[in-house]
């Protein structure tokens, strides 16, 4: 069993890669580039902070993300990066880090059980703290789960196909 679900989340790990290749190709249509990659002292760092802070671990997918695009805004979907940084390419445009956002977000009591790692104009993408699963929530009505899963991967996955298909349907 452990190596059937070791192909899937292999599996999965493509399918990430393939994406990130996806929305380099339509920044490139628009003369935009990828953010650049965090350094490995970077994602450490954040790790580090959101111990301390929240007495959690980082996603092992997320610092991989980091790691080949540090976050990224594109179609209305906003990953974090590992710090607020400018959007390449832009002197007036910022993409929020990891912690600064979760800082603005947990200024409403009700989302202080959530780590939030990416939005969008109508989700919010979160880790929940006390089970630990990842989900996709409606801005407008948090308590509503669009899905939720214990895979890093499958998380992610959504986050990037709502950014690079704007024909993506949230399920």
């Amino acid at each position: 069993m452990r190596t059937m679900k070791f192909k899937i989340e292999k599996l999965m790990n493509k399918k990430l890669e393939l994406l990130i290749k996806e929305l380099e190709e339509i920044g490139k249509q628009y003369g935009d580039s990828l953010q650049k990659s965090a350094t490995n002292k970077d994602v450490e760092r954040l790790n580090n902070t959101l111990k301390e802070n929240f007495k959690v671990e980082l996603s092992s997918v997320y610092q991989n993300i980091l790691l080949k695009i540090n976050g990224f805004d594109e179609n209305g979907v906003s990953l974090y990066g590992s710090e607020t940084n400018l959007i390449q390419g832009y002197s007036d445009r910022y993409l929020d880090g990891l912690m600064e956002a979760n800082e603005i977000w947990h200024e409403n009591e009700d989302f202080a059980n959530y780590l939030f790692y990416a939005d969008s104009d109508l989700y919010l993408f979160v880790q929940s703290f006390k089970n630990q699963l990842y989900s996709c929530r409606p801005k407008d009505s948090f308590d509503d789960i669009m899905f939720e899963t214990d895979s890093e991967n499958e998380f992610f996955e959504k986050i990037f196909r709502l950014a690079v298909d704007d024909n993506f349907v949230m399920e």
